[in-house]
């Protein structure tokens, strides 16, 4: 692109011509939102700054925490010494080096054309860092984060987003791209918790160099509907591309998760985990698809897929495939399976002394425990359990009360 308003023109047009699915199968199990189209819509539902600033206020407040990196419709805040923000065009000078293509996808696209931010994280060769962000929304917020890590580096990033927009419908909508050099290792950590005004939209791309390791955890708490689309290339020998992904649904939200993982290179590594527990009249997609590339000797790639209904009309559509272009020498393997709660560890618990109203949420907590301890972060995981749990008890969302140790017995991956 010869110019940052190129960029931004070529992206529009894609938004508006490219449909939400291009896999035919894909198109019967799928969920729209609500791609708002105008400049002049986002700033209809633009905040305040004092607003914004409040409701983060708040938000640090009640997990005890506060944030090394900040966005909202009305603010943004950066404190870590690894990252910086970017406005508008102001991100011009990374525009050429992107990996995700406007042509590639709808919802990039609309990003691309769209985004006010550019969360922009770099980390030197051979350095650690670690990075807490929070997303909070009182509008629309479309935002993009782009990591770069040097050889031999190492990155943390847990992210929280929010929203408390009383505009039906809101947009969260955020684009991540990756890219791990050789020898590197990234975790990415994000739970969603927005409100039930809000649709969300989350999509990623992860490249992984010889010998780097990425990790990508994420949790589907809030929101109206969600889409979220990753993939993730193991484009490196013996790099490793991980994703674990939750769902908790509960009333009539609905969740569209489509993710891709590629073994590329020889000896590479790629595992996608998905879960999801429904209630309510929820319903939730999984789609996970794996590929090995014939040039891919000794690779290894796994998906498993699982669920929990709580409700005889939430439903889950688990669509695990894998397509092998080098036959010999390769270990892949997919499983996915739909069930309620098993009666007979109910009636084991209940035989104890539990009631069952207290049977079911600890077998649906425990769970949900074994994604989050995937989470390196103590205080990712705590937060998370303690948002889970909430959810789990009284069926809202996109709430937070002040995060307490309750009940958080997760001491890490299992």
């Amino acid at each position: 692109m010869d110019s940052y308003r190129e960029f931004v023109n070529e992206a529009e047009r894609y938004h508006k011509t490219l449909p939400y699915e291009t896999v035919d199968l894909y198109k019967k199990y799928s969920v729209d939102i609500q791609l708002l189209s105008g400049e002049r819509e986002f700033r209809q539902l633009s905040r305040p700054a004092v607003e914004s600033a409040a409701f983060v206020a708040e938000t640090e407040s009640k997990m005890h925490m506060r944030f090394d990196v900040v966005v909202s419709d009305g603010m943004a805040r950066c404190a870590s010494p690894h990252a910086r923000i970017l406005e508008g065009d102001r991100a011009a000078g990374i525009v050429s080096s992107k990996i995700f293509r406007s042509s590639e996808d709808k919802i990039a696209a609309f990003l691309n054309a769209k985004s006010r931010y550019y969360v922009v994280i770099d980390v030197p060769s051979g350095e650690k860092a670690a990075v807490n962000m929070l997303f909070a929304s009182t509008g629309h917020l479309p935002v993009q984060v782009i990591i770069n890590l040097a050889r031999n580096s190492a990155l943390n990033v847990s992210e929280y987003y929010a929203s408390n927009t009383e505009e039906d419908p809101s947009l969260m909508a955020v684009l991540h791209e990756i890219n791990a050099q050789e020898g590197s290792r990234a975790q990415v950590s994000m739970l969603h918790n927005e409100n039930g005004k809000t649709d969300v939209a989350s999509i990623y791309k992860a490249l992984a160099a010889q010998d780097a390791h990425v990790e990508l955890n994420s949790v589907y708490c809030g929101g109206r509907y969600t889409k979220a689309r990753g993939t993730l290339d193991a484009s490196g020998p013996m790099s490793r591309m991980e994703a674990t992904e939750l769902v908790l649904g509960s009333e009539d939200q609905a969740f569209d998760i489509n993710t891709v993982i590629n073994n590329v290179k020889p000896m590479s590594y790629t595992d996608l985990r998905s879960g999801a527990v429904l209630d309510g009249a929820s319903r939730c997609m999984l789609k996970g698809f794996a590929k090995v590339e014939n040039k891919a000797r000794g690779a290894s790639s796994r998906i498993t897929e699982r669920g929990i209904l709580l409700s005889p009309d939430a439903h889950i559509d688990a669509l695990p495939d894998m397509a092998i272009d080098y036959s010999n020498e390769v270990r892949a393997t997919h499983s996915a399976s739909t069930s309620p709660i098993d009666t007979d560890a109910l009636f084991y618990m209940t035989s104890r002394g539990l009631d069952e109203a207290k049977a079911r949420q600890l077998f649906v907590a425990a769970f949900i425990a074994k994604y989050i301890a995937r989470m390196e972060s103590p205080a990712m995981r705590e937060v998370a359990m303690s948002v889970l749990l909430d959810k789990l008890e009284t069926g809202r969302f996109g709430t937070l009360n002040e995060v307490t140790p309750r009940n958080i017995w997760i001491t890490g991956k299992t």
